[in-house]
């Protein structure tokens, strides 16, 4: 189903986001029309203190940038899969991978998201991680919005004792908010 050009971004985006994780970007420049496509292999979320990045200049226009956000996309005949990590607090490392022939290549940057993608392709990192992607940012933003209690996984899937502890107190800090909101 079409995506409306909105104000999160200047492209058109065909997507059923959840039900197929491939999105398929348009952007019509003069009388050339650009196409990319996304596939979302991680959501993503957003971290308590969310960075942002700009992703138009001119426009002032601004994107969240998620934590565990992992997306593979094709830029001209080079297939990328990228990456966004959050390293410590307001430090985000955005990475992209790539084969060219036999060789395997990554370039990765700690300074900003426009950074790596001048690195790697010359375009702009937004549109290469597919952040101007409205849905995506909308489901986000459904998943930070939910109790604590339904976004963390099973007990039963956490093998370290360090994790099984830091999930006991998150549980206990959401459990305390619903208590006494």
């Amino acid at each position: 189903m079409p995506n409306e050009s909105n104000n999160y971004s200047t492209r058109t985006f065909n997507e059923d986001y959840p039900n197929s994780s491939r999105i398929v970007a348009t952007y019509v420049s003069g009388s050339i029309t650009f196409v990319s496509w996304y596939n979302i292999i991680s959501l993503g979320h957003y971290s308590t203190k969310v960075v942002m990045t700009q992703t138009n200049s001119i426009e002032g226009r601004q994107c969240w940038i998620p934590n565990n956000y992992i997306v593979k996309t094709e830029m001209g005949k080079r297939k990328l899969h990228c990456e966004i990590k959050y390293t410590s607090n307001q430090r985000v490392k955005y990475f992209i991978f790539w084969k060219e022939n036999s060789a395997k290549w990554i370039v990765y940057s700690e300074k900003s998201l426009l950074n790596v993608g001048q690195k790697a392709t010359k375009l702009s990192g937004p549109q290469i991680f597919g952040l101007d992607i409205g849905k995506l940012h909308q489901f986000r933003l459904e998943i930070s919005n939910k109790s604590i209690t339904s976004r963390k996984r099973p007990l039963s899937l956490i093998q370290s004792k360090s994790g099984q502890s830091k999930h006991f107190t998150a549980f206990g800090k959401g459990s305390e908010q619903n208590l006494h909101p």
